[in-house]
Parts: structure tokens; C-alpha cells; sequence
């Protein structure tokens, strides 16, 4: 498998510099014994309205009979398929990426389905902000599987980012922002890479846009990543601040004031932040063992 890994390098690199026709969006399917649900993402990508793009299967090492026979043999449309050994989501996105040509990134999770129109609507903003401040965009979600409701992600407001993730994992990007922030960070084994990525992002002076239609068709499932991280979210999200601590310093004040509806007024003072989060939020929150985690770390920075 290493061997695969090494020579599709080799080869989509060298198609770069001899081809015109470098597709605009590369859509990064990372898989791992999810064969299932396969066809289901990659159609949803085929169906875009948009058609510059490409599409980049990885193989992250599954063990899967089912899902390693039908990615042996997959040939469909603008695909290639990329076989790893398994090195977890965050490195599979990378593997990916390394061998994308697109100026725009996408990482759909092979659970997950677009819209036809995602790449669209996504793309036509990136190409319509000429400076280039705009570093991401997301869209509003549906879920759907064994829960269906519909989420409205927000537009740029870094400081409510730094406290939940409110951009949605299959977001398109610059592959320049990946780039920058050094791709997807491989000591978040457990989850939550996507959030920190975002941040990451946002840290190095970028915004984002937010296209307020359903483009996103999100799977929920009992056994997913996302259900097991949620059950370390304390501790990924000690890492997702040791990560970034350089911003969490930087807006401390803000993030707190955010997060507490502003009943943490600056003329109080900081040393009234502990008490603040203690009247609002109950015991076992996320939310209040976040702060008090934030208040404990970075306080003793801002005296």
C-alpha cells in the first residue's frame, strides 16, 4: 500500500505541469470501511452543476472485505483512488490533498452527500472575492439517517468558532490556506480536525462565507467519529487550544464575553471571569468545563 501511495504521487504531480485542463476543485473522499455509503458521496459529487473538479478516493488502510473490493475496482468519472496504510482521517485528507491539483479543496466524508449545487454556489464566491480574504466557505446542513434536523452554520464570528464549531466539515477551501496552516493536525486522532483546522485558518487573518442554503447532507450514525469524539470532547478540546494558543490569548476576553452573553463585562475585571461562569452555565456542561479550562490556562497570561 505504501508502494500505491508513492507512486500516485509521483504521477499526479508530474500530470500537473503537462496537462491544461487542471481541474478547479479537488474533492477529497478519505474512506475507511465505509464502502456502504461510497457510491451514494461520489454520486453526489458527479451530480454537481458545477463539473471542474476532481475526485480523490483514499483508501485509508480499511479492513473492511466489502470496502477494499469495491475501492479495488472502482472506475467511475474524474476519479482516482489513493490506497494507504491507515493513519487516522487527519492524515488521510492529507494524503489526499498532496496529490490534488484543484486551487479549491473540499474533504467529503464517504457517509456524507452534496447538493448540486454545492460546488456551485461555493466556488462562485471564491472566485468573486479578488483579494482573496475569504479563506472558506460553508453552507447550511441537513442530517439525515437516525437523526434529521437542519443546521444554519454561521457566518464569519471567530470568537463563537473559538468556542463551537460552527463551520461544517465538508466545507470548500483555498489549498492555500491548507498550505499555510500546515494541513490537518495529525494529534487529533480522536476528532475535532476539522474544527481545529478551521480555526487554524481563521488565526492567520482569513474570514469566511457562509451560503445560506441546504448544500450539505450530513449522516448520522450511533457509531460515527463525531459520536465518539463528542464522549473526549474535553480533552480535544484541550488540544485544539494548545494548537492555536497564540489566538485564545489573543481573544480571551472576547471568547469569554461570547460565550457567557456578555455577563462578564471588561470593567469587571478579570478575576470575576471563574465566578461569571460558574452562575451561568450547570455543572457537566461542555460549554462551562471549556471556559473554566480556558480561564485556568490563559488568566495567569493576561495579568
Amino acid at each position: 500500500m505504501a508502494e500505491a501511495l508513492t507512486r500516485s504521487l509521483g504521477v499526479e504531480r508530474e500530470s500537473s505541469f503537462l496537462r491544461d485542463n487542471v481541474p478547479k476543485v479537488s474533492v477529497i473522499i478519505p474512506c475507511y470501511n465505509l464502502g456502504q455509503y461510497l457510491n451514494e458521496a461520489v454520486d453526489s459529487v458527479l451530480s454537481q452543476t458545477f463539473r471542474d473538479f476532481e475526485i480523490i478516493i483514499v483508501n485509508d488502510g480499511s479492513t473492511d472485505e466489502y470496502t477494499n473490493d469495491l475501492i479495488g475496482h472502482y472506475d467511475r468519472p474524474k476519479t482516482k483512488v489513493l490506497c494507504t496504510d491507515n493513519q487516522g482521517l487527519s492524515s488521510a485528507r492529507n494524503n489526499g490533498i498532496n496529490i490534488a491539483e484543484g486551487e479549491y479543496v473540499c474533504c467529503l466524508d464517504a457517509d456524507d452527500k452534496y447538493h448540486p449545487d454545492f460546488l456551485k454556489k461555493t466556488v462562485d464566491i471564491m472566485c468573486r472575492d479578488g483579494n482573496k480574504k475569504v479563506g472558506f466557505v460553508t453552507t447550511w446542513v441537513q442530517t439525515f439517517g437516525e437523526r434529521h434536523f437542519l443546521w444554519k452554520p454561521d457566518h464569519h464570528n471567530p470568537i463563537r468558532l473559538a468556542i463551537e464549531n460552527t463551520v461544517h466539515v465538508a466545507s470548500l477551501y483555498r489549498r492555500e490556506c491548507w498550505e499555510r496552516v500546515g494541513g490537518y493536525a495529525a494529534n487529533l486522532a480522536g476528532g475535532y480536525e476539522d474544527w481545529n483546522f478551521w480555526i487554524s485558518i481563521v488565526a492567520i487573518g482569513y474570514t469566511w462565507d457562509c451560503v445560506e442554503d441546504t448544500l450539505f447532507y450530513y449522516r448520522k450514525r450511533k457509531r460515527s467519529m463525531v459520536s465518539s469524539s463528542d464522549i473526549m470532547r474535553g480533552q480535544l478540546f484541550s488540544t485544539i487550544v494548545e494548537n492555536n494558543e497564540g489566538f485564545y490569548r489573543q481573544h480571551f476576553k472576547e471568547i469569554l464575553l461570547e460565550a457567557t452573553n456578555n455577563w462578564v463585562k471588561a470593567d469587571k475585571g478579570l478575576n470575576d471571569i471563574a465566578t461569571a461562569i460558574d452562575k451561568v452555565f450547570p455543572a457537566g456542561t461542555f460549554r462551562r468545563r471549556s471556559l473554566m479550562y480556558l480561564a485556568k490556562r490563559l488568566l495567569p497570561l493576561l495579568r
